[in-house]
């Protein structure tokens, strides 16, 4: 993850015994084609990437949109998620939360929940406080939470205190 080239960067890894090349670049000026109806659809300032579940070929991502803010002060943080078909490098945004009521400066995360919403973090709104927020399938927002006088970095669901975070 490259937050300041707009960028999710694949590398050959393979557990330290990979070429180290990059194998794509997904993001504005990338390596995929996009496909979505959204007039802004690539993120920017990303944070807290992942495949979920791991393994597959959905991605989500948390994008702090910093550009689209400064062009529109009402656009916020979005919560996303994309499909990805590597052999084509065909990129689909299949999900794409505009409405997590704030824009967060950094920081965040996403989670998939076992409900088909999402629990989305935004980490740093000004002046200083994080905001998560848990949407259903259709994006409507059943719960937020402020932490008021903290930056918070990452945040996610858990069953209860004593068992791993859902999944």
């Amino acid at each position: 993850m490259v937050p300041e080239q707009d960028w999710v960067v694949k590398v050959d890894w393979k557990n330290g015994k990979g070429s180290g090349q990059v194998l794509w670049r997904l993001g504005k000026d990338g390596d995929f084609q996009v496909e979505s109806t959204e007039k802004n659809p690539w993120f920017s300032f990303q944070h807290d990437v992942g495949y979920e579940p791991a393994g597959s070929n959905i991605l989500t991502v948390l994008d702090d949109a910093p550009g689209m803010h400064e062009k529109d002060k009402k656009a916020g943080t979005r919560a996303q998620v994309w499909k990805l078909d590597e052999e084509k490098l065909i990129a689909t945004l299949i999900y794409n939360n505009v409405d997590l009521g704030v824009h967060s400066i950094c920081c965040g995360s996403i989670q998939t929940l076992p409900t088909g919403g999402y629990s989305s973090q935004s980490g740093w709104v000004l002046p200083s406080y994080g905001r998560t927020v848990e949407t259903d399938k259709d994006s409507k927002i059943v719960f937020a939470v402020d932490v008021d006088g903290a930056v918070v970095y990452r945040s996610y669901r858990v069953a209860d205190m004593y068992s791993a975070p859902v999944k």
